[in-house]
């Protein structure tokens, strides 16, 4: 017959192994019960994730949701009240505070808890610290769709944006503007002072594009948000530059001339003055295209268009 004393000491084994195996993938467990004056447990996993004092600090539902960053408080709570309403298990991602004041990513199950006659006393959950996975993922994405060197959107990132832009564009019934824009001789730059220039020069030219047409009000006078302006390096010295909700096509010329003013300007670069000029090919939907790929095309066709008429022109696209 097994003695008392041996099962309890391996249940405490079984729990010490748990303990660790939860520590060791940083996971946690929580209970939070709305009966007996409304108590809420935390595994000693859960202080760690939270980076509190399990002898100092007390659970309860108001420190709880203080912990979670402030924009994503209410999509903690939605949940709690989805499981309640629909009786169901949720799998949530969101930010945390913890208690020394760092960001960190974490990931929660959630479900009831009830009484054996079915009644909800309570919920329980599993807590993950996922912050590195996050990070893994955010730097997948980043290579995946932004620009190495400028850190701008590149092709893809910016094929997806037209694409979305055309569909609420069709809804609204609105009007926007692609501007395809090529460097002046930048070659002739790769070619005098090397391809380190050249990508200094890259980043100078995108850090004017964005200061200007996010910084500036000429955005905000031509088009209803400027935030809205869209930027990305399509590869080499290629530019494009989204012009949301446009009231007339002649805004985006505008906008054009005040963007190669800011290029035109000279840029300081390692003891160089270097001058560089763009030229610019506007596209405008729905009347130059009501496609991604027709509207990027046209756009390109009439900046070469304007790269003929001599540096630092733009031009429209028109049917030749």
């Amino acid at each position: 017959m097994v003695k008392a004393s041996s099962v309890l000491l391996q249940l405490e084994k079984s729990e010490t192994r748990l303990s660790k195996a939860q520590h060791m993938a940083r996971l946690g467990h929580w209970e939070w019960y709305f009966v007996d004056d409304i108590k809420m447990y935390w595994s000693d996993e859960v202080f760690a994730i939270f980076q509190l004092d399990k002898e100092s600090f007390v659970p309860d539902e108001a420190s709880f949701l203080s912990l979670m960053y402030a924009e994503d408080k209410a999509c903690v709570q939605e949940s709690f009240d989805e499981i309640i309403k629909n009786k169901t298990v949720v799998t949530i991602e969101h930010r945390i505070i913890t208690g020394k004041g760092e960001q960190r990513f974490v990931e929660q199950q959630i479900e009831m808890i009830e009484n054996p006659n079915h009644q909800l006393i309570g919920l329980t959950g599993t807590i993950q610290d996922i912050t590195e996975r996050k990070e893994h993922e955010n730097k997948i994405k980043r290579l995946a769709y932004y620009d190495e060197i400028t850190g701008l959107p590149n092709r893809t990132f910016f094929l997806e944006l037209l694409s979305s832009t055309l569909k609420l564009a069709k809804r609204n019934d609105c009007s926007f503007a692609v501007l395809f824009l090529d460097l002046d001789d930048f070659k002739g730059v790769n070619d005098s002072y090397g391809h380190y220039i050249g990508d200094l020069l890259l980043k100078e030219i995108s850090r004017r594009l964005s200061d200007g047409l996010r910084s500036s009000d000429v955005a905000a006078r031509h088009f209803h948000q400027c935030h809205n302006a869209e930027i990305a390096r399509l590869g080499g010295d290629e530019f494009t530059v989204l012009l949301n909700e446009l009231t007339y096509p002649e805004d985006a010329a505008i906008v054009a001339e005040h963007i190669q003013e800011w290029i035109a300007e000279p840029v300081y670069l390692e003891n160089l003055q270097i001058y560089t000029g763009s030229s610019i090919g506007i596209a405008i939907y729905p009347q130059d295209g009501e496609n991604s790929e027709t509207l990027l095309r046209n756009a390109d066709i009439a900046m070469y268009h304007a790269k003929k008429m001599g540096k630092g022109h733009f031009s429209f696209f028109t049917i030749r």
